[in-house]
């Protein structure tokens, strides 16, 4: 790095690690380096939210204790001395506490479900009351009986017939999803035997109306979480899910156009009937539902906010309705042999953040690449950016970090736009997002007339030009002086010292006290100390050997510098960064 006294070097960075840089030379040479991390976008997670940690038995009697110490100026309230019941104090009973946790604790143990939508907020509030036109007989046919069924549907949900009660709305949802559950199981149970019989794919239906059918079926399981209907009930269910699925059946062998018309107009109704629901709560004849939390089965199938309230659920209930509603009326106007248009569910992935047991951060969609935080995440990021190869360029990769440099003679072209051309066009190819907004230049010349450069774009996006840029923790400026990285080791290292200061007052041993400074704060002096070292005028250097002496001090109080060294067994700084820059190079 001789040839470097009389040199300008451009430094190109990407702010998430990505850095391109250029170096010119007065005497004849031009280097311009890039850094382009085109990596896998990274998804930070916060808000972070923490479950109760299910200790059932251990924990009841100190609830059951602490319950009664907070009501007990409730009870001595009370006339005479008649015992009050627990409904009638205020505050939760503990017993709820115990079967929320024992829900929890359950649904652990029974996470066997089929990827499914993950509504986003913007989803929930755009769907809207639609309908279809019939076009032909067929499609007629299906909307007068989806007609027809629902006028009998809202007598015996005694929808029309007086107030509309949270038990009534448990009612009908419940009576609704027992129904609604049963078309996507019969058609998918009956592509799966056509597809048997005639030896062929099916195309991708089978797994969206398997993931309709477990759909509602989840409607269902978490209306039963509020209300457990009677014998009567559950004999009303029996008696229309036989004729429901044979009539389902038999339709779906003769006409899936019908089946699937049918089932559109079906979810039309249903949409209709949720949004009634939530205007109900709106208007205040159901506030309740604003306040009551959703249940646990609810918040962990939909991914919800743990404050979640059963308006919520609805919302992502009526937005599940709208979804089986394009399905079966765009799969209407389909042939049975082609092309599922709807992707599969799982390729939309989400992700949250384990912090300790039964700690989690609230989910975040990965809409590319590898979720963060995967002990595979940089194993495969290197195994793709392997095959980033530019032409009539040096290049250094570092995991997430690729720095690519050109040499340009004096006087002559650049060839740098090329560069990023090819990075870019590798970046398209791979599906990995390079962020051109935080994608910096820095140029570093010595000479008294700097060469001049056109700028580099992306995308037709200039990259600023800096003063300074940070390569893997390093700080690099336009004038390669190295006073600003210096500093910052500085103010690190003075961090550190408080720490030592603290361990020598708790009277740590010496020899302790030695390892601390060895690993935890020299180590913060020593990091890329060969890259530079050499290039340190003498007075940083004496700086940096000021941080040694000030931590021998600490430890050592009762001696000077070179003789706490020598009993501490730490060889001088300045020895010691001579021996890493030799045992390197």
């Amino acid at each position: 790095m001789k040839s470097v006294s009389k040199s300008s070097i451009l430094f190109r960075q990407n702010g998430l690690g990505e850095l391109l840089s250029k170096f010119v030379t007065e005497n004849g040479s031009v280097i311009r380096r890039f850094n382009n991390y085109v990596g896998v976008k990274q998804h930070k997670l916060s808000h972070f939210c923490c479950q109760k940690t299910p200790s059932v038995i251990t924990t009841c009697s100190n609830k059951f204790q602490k319950y009664y110490s907070t009501n007990s100026n409730t009870s001595s309230q009370q006339s005479g001395s008649t015992p009050t019941h627990f409904k009638d104090l205020v505050g939760k009973h503990p017993l709820a506490e115990v079967e929320e946790e024992k829900q929890i604790e359950r649904m652990k143990s029974e996470d066997y479900i089929l990827p499914h939508p993950i509504w986003t907020e913007e989803d929930l509030y755009s769907v809207s009351i639609s309908h279809r036109q019939p076009e032909g007989k067929v499609d007629k046919l299906a909307y007068y009986t989806v007609q027809a069924l629902r006028v009998a549907f809202d007598i015996i949900s005694m929808y029309k017939i007086g107030k509309m009660t949270e038990n009534k709305w448990l009612t009908r949802i419940i009576l609704l999803e027992t129904v609604a559950g049963v078309p996507g199981m019969v058609g998918a149970m009956t592509r799966h035997f056509h597809s048997l019989r005639r030896m062929r794919r099916d195309h991708g239906w089978i797994h969206t109306l398997l993931e309709e059918a477990e759909n509602e079926r989840m409607h269902l399981m978490t209306a039963l979480e509020l209300k457990q209907p009677g014998i009567i009930f559950r004999g009303l269910v029996l008696m229309m899910q036989g004729v429901f699925v044979n009539m389902l059946f038999i339709s779906y062998l003769l006409s899936p156009r019908f089946c699937h018309r049918f089932v559109g107009y079906l979810e039309e109704e249903a949409v209709k009937t949720y949004t009634h629901c939530l205007e109900t709560i709106d208007k205040g004849a159901l506030s309740v539902w604003n306040t009551k939390p959703g249940p646990v089965i609810a918040r962990k199938y939909w991914r919800l906010k743990d404050d979640c309230t059963m308006r919520d659920v609805i919302l992502a209930i009526r937005a599940d309705e709208a979804h089986h509603r394009k399905v079966n009326h765009t799969f209407a106007s389909m042939h049975l042999d082609q092309q599922n248009p709807f992707e599969p569910w799982e390729r939309k992935l989400f992700q949250r953040v384990k912090l300790a047991d039964d700690c989690f951060s609230e989910w975040g969609s990965v809409p590319a690449g590898v979720p963060q935080g995967t002990k595979l995440g940089p194993w495969l990021f290197a195994l793709m950016i392997n095959d980033l190869i530019i032409d009539d360029a040096h290049t250094w990769k570092y995991v997430d970090d690729t720095t690519a440099s050109e040499i340009v003679s004096k006087g002559g072209t650049s060839d740098a736009q090329n560069i990023v051309d090819q990075v870019v066009t590798w970046s398209s190819n791979n599906r990995v997002q390079l962020n051109q907004d935080k994608c910096k230049e820095l140029r570093i010349s010595f000479a008294n007339q700097p060469a001049i450069f056109d700028p580099l774009t992306i995308n037709g996006k200039e990259l600023e030009v800096v003063k300074t840029v940070k390569l893997l923790g390093l700080t690099v400026k336009d004038n390669l002086n190295w006073y600003s990285y210096v500093d910052e080791v500085i103010k690190k290292v003075n961090k550190r010292l408080y720490i030592l200061v603290q361990l020598k007052r708790a009277r740590v041993p010496p020899q302790d006290l030695a390892l601390f400074y060895t690993s935890c704060v020299r180590s913060v002096v020593d990091y890329a100390i060969p890259a530079f070292y050499h290039c340190l005028p003498q007075y940083l250097k004496r700086e940096l050997v000021r941080l040694e002496k000030r931590a021998i001090s600490i430890i050592m109080p009762e001696v000077d510098y070179l003789t706490g060294l020598e009993r501490l067994d730490i060889k001088p700084m300045k020895d010691h960064h001579e021996y890493l820059c030799d045992k390197l190079f």
